[in-house]
């Protein structure tokens, strides 16, 4: 058995062996000089490190860390040249690692940040770090379930049979009803990741158009707000099948990220009146963030509206987690409707499943629980 000595050891060897930190990054764009100078005068990590040197209150100092976490966690520097095709990031991890850094020097074994940092470094796809972090949280909170169910995830990656019987059986004595959610969402996100894409309109469902919804998924704008290749081919998949079934209602999910100028759902729908569409079939979906935003706020909509069957709508390279969103959204609600999807094809070489270790399949999970109400960052950001 560890140690409390050991277990300070592990912490810092596990804090000194991060990435080092680039320092000076603006967020934003070149023109946008009050979203950089707010940044670089309060939630830097340098502005927030010089700030909470000259505060005693500990609980003051975490509280801004915390306001500092999640402000990174929406806010990515560079970010219009940091945008991977079909996969928007919009957080700044440099800044978010080194925040959390600083907050366990206060709290070393604060489940919040341990746990926080953890499911950070699991997006990274520095798995062994994140492993390591929520044993520590173990450690000293034997039934603490988010980080249970970390290590039954890590243990369903890896094959590792035994281990995750042993995990799901103490997932179960806690909470059966959370645990049995729990297998449902991670076989929702083994088929999802090995299914194969669609992207023949044969293939979608056509039947009842009077209550069949098109759901076409955002895409980040440029920082001047026109769209870019990958959101113009999501929406001529979605024009498409709209010409198609001329009766079906469309929705078009994306809100205003904080580099962007105005929601995206704003611009799309204008694409496709200009396009040929009638407005008053288009419903647009301005509050979302992020693809788990896109799937909730639909969600309520297609729920609003009593939908029969939904037909989903987004790149190759990003179907298969959106697919996993939509499906455990639908299980959660009870919602009975066919769904099904077709791809815009950003890339032949996105046709392939997702292998386990891809860091894909990581944002996946994660998404997938916080569909099910778990904290992306525990106590910061769902």
């Amino acid at each position: 058995m560890k140690t409390k000595k050991q277990d300070t050891d592990l912490m810092s060897t596990l804090l000194l062996s991060l990435p080092a930190p680039v320092i000076n990054y603006p967020i934003g764009t070149a023109n946008d000089d009050k979203q950089i100078q707010q940044y670089e005068n309060k939630y830097s990590y340098d502005a927030v490190k010089q700030r909470i040197s000259t505060i005693r209150d500990v609980r003051l100092k975490l509280k801004i860390i915390d306001h500092a976490i999640l402000y990174n966690y929406w806010h990515k520097p560079n970010f219009e040249k940091t945008q991977n095709q079909g996969v928007t990031s919009s957080d700044n991890r440099v800044d978010l690692i080194r925040l959390y850094q600083a907050a366990l020097k206060f709290h070393p074994y604060d489940a919040k940040y341990l746990l926080g940092l953890a499911s950070i470094e699991r997006i990274s796809g520095n798995n062994d770090r994140s492993t390591n972090l929520v044993r520590i949280t173990l450690k000293h909170n034997h039934n603490d379930y988010q980080a249970l169910v970390s290590l039954a995830v890590v243990a369903k990656l890896h094959h590792k049979i035994h281990k995750y019987q042993h995990l799901i059986h103490r997932l179960t004595r806690i909470n059966k009803g959370k645990a049995v959610q729990f297998r449902k969402t991670l076989e929702i996100v083994h088929d999802g990741l090995t299914m194969s894409l669609n992207h023949r309109f044969d293939l979608v469902n056509q039947a009842d158009q009077q209550h069949h919804f098109i759901v076409i998924l955002g895409f980040v704008l440029t920082p001047d707000g026109r769209i870019k290749k990958t959101l113009v081919q999501r929406l001529e998949a979605g024009l498409k099948l709209a010409k198609q079934l001329p009766q079906t209602r469309i929705i078009v999910s994306g809100g205003k990220l904080p580099q962007e100028p105005t929601a995206e759902s704003k611009v799309m729908k204008k694409w496709l009146i200009h396009h040929g569409i009638q407005g008053r079939r288009i419903i647009a979906e301005t509050k979302s963030l992020d693809t788990t935003q896109n799937t909730l706020n639909s969600m309520a909509i297609l729920r609003r509206c009593r939908a029969k069957s939904v037909t989903l709508v987004s790149s190759a390279s990003h179907m298969q987690r959106a697919y996993i969103l939509f499906k455990n959204a639908q299980l959660n609600s009870h919602s009975d409707y066919h769904l099904d999807y077709y791809v815009a094809a950003d890339s032949d070489q996105e046709f392939k499943p997702i292998q386990p270790q891809d860091i894909r399949t990581n944002k996946a999970i994660s998404d997938a629980l916080r569909i099910n109400g778990y904290w992306v960052l525990p106590q910061i950001q769902r």
